[in-house]
């Protein structure tokens, strides 16, 4: 566990001191952005999440198909009270809708299908989970945002709203 938060910590280091642009993520996967790569763009993101009885790391791959589509693979491992492995591998597509308009939010679809056959015996399971999310964006000035998000999760039974309220002290932070 020490070597996957030295690690997490390591690749946050190198993103803040090289990255070119700033980059907007998904992870870890509480909730989705509106923002979706350019075309030809690869985007690898990591995040952990720690909790009483668990622990999971979230590893997403991201590629932009199209400028309004994006194509994503997931890879989550966690330990949760007994059980520990590779969690359901993941297949996401993400679609902009709208991009913002003054009051009128951005816009975005997102799709995930999570095979239960492509996982750690631990969390094997024999159903084929899908997710469907409609992501939402206002950014209210160039350092304050609000994102919200309502969807479905596992497979229609249940649905999730999150909200989130961002700020940005400088271009670098």
């Amino acid at each position: 566990m020490k070597s996957l938060l030295f690690l997490s910590v390591s690749i946050l280091i190198v993103q803040i001191v090289f990255a070119q642009n700033p980059i907007n993520t998904d992870r870890p996967d509480q909730s989705d952005g509106t923002y979706v790569l350019p075309k030809n763009h690869f985007q690898l993101e990591e995040g952990i999440q720690i909790a009483k009885n668990s622990f999971q790391n979230n590893l997403m791959l991201r590629y932009g198909i199209s400028k309004s589509t994006e194509a994503r693979f997931l890879i989550d491992y966690a330990q949760m009270d007994l059980s520990k492995g590779i969690m359901p591998l993941g297949i996401s597509v993400k679609q902009r809708i709208l991009k913002q308009n003054n009051l009128v939010p951005a816009i975005t679809l997102v799709g995930y299908l999570r095979p239960g056959k492509f996982a750690s015996n631990d969390f094997k399971i024999s159903e084929n989970p899908i997710d469907i999310k409609l992501a939402f964006q206002n950014d209210v000035t160039d350092r304050i945002s609000l994102s919200y998000n309502i969807g479905s999760s596992p497979t229609f039974k249940t649905m999730n709203c999150t909200f989130n309220f961002g700020y940005s002290p400088s271009e670098k932070i």
